[in-house]
């Protein structure tokens, strides 16, 4: 019992530490983006990169196993059409819309999984789920330029939410097969068909030559290794452990990192509304880890006092 709780936990922080690694990233994919580098073309070189560094890391447990090379085509899959739909959408609607329609993934999570893996999620779960959307709202969106539905940002946000569910899809496949193979081997196989699919669509679609200046090769680096190759293995691995919905709520703590990298490397403002945001991304996380379980603990405490009075 004691060391499932260790892999627990383990978990749960790995899957932090990736939030915190993803939203570092905000601010290196827009300084690069700024830069003159295509989007589609950032994601391909991105995954390409991870791609090569982990196949040299890990060419000795290439195995020919074909349900392997079949989940991580089917993972690989959902990850690159939503990290393109999302790219594109950009381009249809604002950023607030589109950063927060994607966290929308936090609360398809539970239902998709439960079709995948056939596992109820609890209600402690569903309701840190909910308050994470909610937070992510305040934390994201400018009310006064949010513009949902809208006919000009209609075409972006349809494309966002078509992001949103193909994540919600790799999250709930990742759960699904990480307890089927080695989550390590899982992860470098998704990484390599999403080098392969982006690849092959940024030279249809914007061309193979690019920008990029020496400070912008570091910032390539630290998404390719650390965002992309360490991330995606780490969450792999953690989500052997947890459930998909869990995993969701940790991973969405992404935004708010973001949110206070582009306020430290962006100097960004922050805004009462934005701690509002954290505030309740907060609790949800207490109701996520906790389960409330200090309430009942406090109750019974009670309880026993009032007897003994």
């Amino acid at each position: 019992m004691k060391t499932q709780n260790k892999k627990l936990i383990l978990a749960d922080l790995a899957m932090i530490l990736m939030a915190f690694i993803w939203g570092g990233g905000f601010a290196g994919n827009k300084i690069l983006l700024n830069g003159g580098m295509q989007p589609t073309q950032l994601i391909a070189l991105r995954f390409i990169i991870a791609a090569v560094l982990l196949i040299l890391i890990f060419i000795k447990k290439f195995k020919k196993d074909k349900s392997l090379i079949i989940a991580g085509l089917f993972i690989g899959f959902a990850l690159a059409v939503s990290f393109i739909v999302q790219t594109i959408g950009l381009k249809y609607t604002t950023a607030s819309n589109n950063a927060f329609l994607t966290s929308v993934y936090v609360i398809l999570v539970p239902i998709i999984a439960y079709f995948i893996t056939k596992r109820r999620p609890d209600k402690f779960n569903l309701t840190a789920a909910i308050l994470v959307v909610i937070g992510v709202l305040l934390l994201t969106v400018d009310f006064n330029s949010f513009s949902l539905g809208k006919t000009v940002t209609f075409k972006g946000d349809m494309l966002t939410l078509i992001s949103a569910v193909c994540y919600g899809f790799q999250v709930s496949l990742v759960a699904y097969y990480s307890r089927k193979h080695d989550p390590i081997m899982l992860a470098v196989i998704q990484i390599i068909f999403v080098a392969l699919f982006s690849t092959v669509f940024a030279l249809v679609f914007e061309g193979p030559h690019f920008t990029i200046t020496k400070d912008g090769i570091l910032i390539l680096l630290y998404l390719s290794v650390l965002s992309t190759a360490l991330c995606l293995v780490l969450q792999n691995v953690a989500q052997k452990y947890t459930s998909p919905t869990h995993a969701g709520i940790l991973m969405s703590l992404e935004s708010v990192f973001g949110t206070l990298m582009g306020v430290i490397i962006l100097n960004e403002r922050i805004t009462s509304q934005m701690f509002l945001g954290f505030a309740i991304i907060f609790i949800a996380l207490i109701i996520a880890e906790t389960k409330l379980s200090f309430i009942k603990k406090l109750a019974e405490k009670k309880i026993l006092a009032d007897k003994k009075s």
